[in-house]
């Protein structure tokens, strides 16, 4: 046990450095904002993107096609979902990139965005360890289809987050995990997955049913648990995600993130995404139901009504799957698995539910604040 152990922990070691190569800015790349000016015939746009998509502008290809087909720079600065509703904060930009239609409604209420336009897609899921996985197979409550693993009784899960279920009550082998099962993610108050599970948590304690403003306030302590138990919260989907490839199992044994995150490390680092599925193993486990998160283009100013159509353009919807896993939100546009480096990725997404309306996710976030 304690060879596999000093393994495990010299694999992350390695994870640990790709993911900070991972973090550095790509050369030449700007994450500044600013007024759009124009410098020749460059049109230049600034504005907010979710972190999960920082990567993806970065991209020399991206950029490339932007300024030489489209004449557009684009300068793009990350912030949580939750925090594009700030006015304050997006005051002077051209344009906001969330990863929430909730938040594009909010948006809507405020004030009168010049297009809105659906670009990418990817569902919420899980991510854990072959070790946990495993017991909770032998628990009923994941199953293996195919390679796809499923979260089959969210319920049991949530159940035994709430009564603080021990690790090490799984298995044997789970007693040197320190504390109860929870499942770590992003702030709910100011990050889109975060309060995408937060969500998905109502929605089980409430029998599966759609919770409403009615009758939410009943359901909030319970979901105020979960998130309480977990103390400090990142406000990145990307840093809960690099803390569980780099930190490993001790530190991270369930995390809630986004299908791309998984899809983007194995496509960029695929020596040591192959040997990491040799050693600790790392799982993607999809909900029942579980949520898009739908990636809402809106353009605030006329000007940045021009970069729709570099969203849309193939060769950028190819780069956005292949290389960071996004799945295509535009018709007619399909996803070709034949090149995916991660395993365990399903062509079709199907167990999926609604988010609760503007008005009950409110009332949620503020019992979580």
């Amino acid at each position: 046990m304690k060879s596999r152990v000093w393994f495990l922990i010299a694999a992350l070691v390695i994870v640990a450095a790709a993911v900070v190569y991972k973090l550095l800015p790509s050369p030449g790349s700007s994450t500044q904002g600013g007024a759009p000016t124009a410098q020749g015939n460059i049109q230049t746009l600034t504005g907010l993107i979710g972190s999960e998509k920082e990567a993806l502008f970065n991209d020399p290809d991206f950029q490339a096609i932007a300024l030489k087909d489209y004449k557009l720079q684009v300068e793009a600065m990350k912030a949580g979902s939750l925090e594009m509703t700030n006015p304050a904060l997006i005051q002077g930009k051209d344009f906001i990139f969330p990863a929430s239609e909730g938040v594009v409604d909010r948006i809507k209420l405020k004030l009168s965005p010049l297009q809105v336009e659906p670009i990418f897609r990817t569902p919420i899921v899980l991510y854990s360890w072959d070790m946990i996985t495993q017991p909770l197979i032998s628990e009923g409550i994941v199953k293996k289809v195919n390679q796809s693993y499923y979260v089959v009784d969210f319920n049991r899960l949530v159940s035994m987050i709430i009564h603080d279920k021990k690790w090490a009550e799984l298995a044997p082998e789970l007693k040197s995990l320190y504390g109860t099962v929870a499942v770590i993610t992003s702030d709910p108050v100011k990050s889109n997955s975060g309060n995408s599970f937060a969500a998905m948590i109502a929605v089980s304690l409430n029998q599966g049913n759609m919770p409403t403003k009615d009758n939410i306030t009943s359901l909030v302590p319970q979901i105020r648990k979960v998130f309480t138990k977990l103390g400090f919260k990142k406000s990145s989907t990307s840093d809960v995600f690099n803390d569980y490839l780099s930190k490993g199992i001790g530190a991270s044994p369930m995390i809630a993130g986004y299908e791309s995150d998984m899809i983007a490390f194995a496509s960029t680092n695929t020596a040591i995404y192959k040997k990491l599925m040799k050693t600790a193993k790392p799982v993607i486990l999809y909900p029942e139901p579980t949520v898009w998160s739908t990636h809402d283009y809106v353009a605030l100013t006329p000007e940045a009504k021009k970069m729709t159509a570099l969203l849309k353009d193939p060769r950028i919807q190819k780069l956005a799957w292949e290389k960071y896993g996004f799945r295509s939100g535009v018709l007619g546009e399909n996803n070709d698995f034949t090149h995916l480096a991660a395993e365990g990725v399903p062509k079709e997404i199907t167990n999926v539910m609604s988010m609760p309306d503007v008005e009950t996710m409110d009332e949620i976030v503020n019992g979580l604040k």
